[in-house]
């Protein structure tokens, strides 16, 4: 089994929310073993004091990629935020770095979706991550217009990252979703890695892509490998888990 390096604390209640879906999936899938990680949990305003300039974040996420790397097989973090800069880390990591982006589209993909919305920060949203992958496969994408994602920023870093406001971003997702819906979005996808915690399925009547669920299978079949996706204590099983 491979160990994985997680960078994560950004926030920490989505790494929790990361950890608690690893358990579940590998439950699920009835697993002699949960996947081996270290988890390098940093500080959420460290992160947010340098998100908006490049370099600085870049300086800032390799010394904390350093510390695991040696220790580790691959890396995956548990923010969208950070891929802003994820190919700048790749060129400069000596081991193997999970792109959320890469994985959630990957599920889009198999679902034949032809648009989707897209809820994330300003960063995320502004990098524009989801829409360049996207857009290698012919997917159309819409994101929040600026006016929206700025009311939505503030709400995120000022009053979620320090828990409150549960009911304020449970209204704002609904909304944001009923927007993307109206342009046409045939699935959304939630690219800020805490927005499960605000927001369900059944509340929507498109799919939702989750990217901190759908990167923690991802972490779980690269811990495997492949070919050990689907098994059991007793033997194969079929498994999936929906989005």
């Amino acid at each position: 089994m491979k160990t994985a390096g997680i960078l994560g604390g950004l926030g920490p209640q989505s790494t929790a929310l990361f950890y608690q879906e690893i358990i579940r999936l590998s439950q699920s899938r009835r697993i002699v073993e949960y996947p081996r990680m270290i988890i390098n949990s940093m500080s959420i305003w460290d992160f947010s004091d340098k998100m908006n300039d490049k370099d600085q974040l870049f300086e800032l996420l390799s010394k904390e990629i350093e510390r695991i790397q040696d220790q580790t097989d691959f890396l995956a973090m548990v923010c969208n935020t950070a891929h802003c800069i994820i190919d700048h880390l790749r060129q400069h990591s000596s081991i193997p770095l999970l792109a959320i982006q890469e994985e959630v589209v990957k599920k889009v993909r198999e679902d034949g979706l032809r648009k989707v919305g897209i809820i994330g920060t300003s960063i995320t949203s502004r990098s524009q991550i989801y829409k360049n992958e996207l857009d290698l496969y012919g997917i159309a994408s819409y994101a929040l217009p600026d006016r929206v994602l700025d009311l939505f920023n503030q709400l995120i870093f000022e009053e979620m990252l320090r828990g409150q406001s549960y009911d304020a971003m449970h209204a704002q997702m609904l909304e944001h979703t009923r927007l993307l819906i109206d342009q046409g979005c045939e699935g959304i996808i939630l690219g800020c890695t805490e927005l499960p915690l605000f927001i369900s399925q059944e509340e929507v009547p498109v799919p939702l892509y989750a990217s901190t669920q759908i990167l923690a299978e991802s972490v779980i079949n690269q811990c495997l490998g492949q070919e050990h996706d689907e098994v059991a204590v007793d033997g194969p099983r079929n498994s999936t888990a929906s989005y």
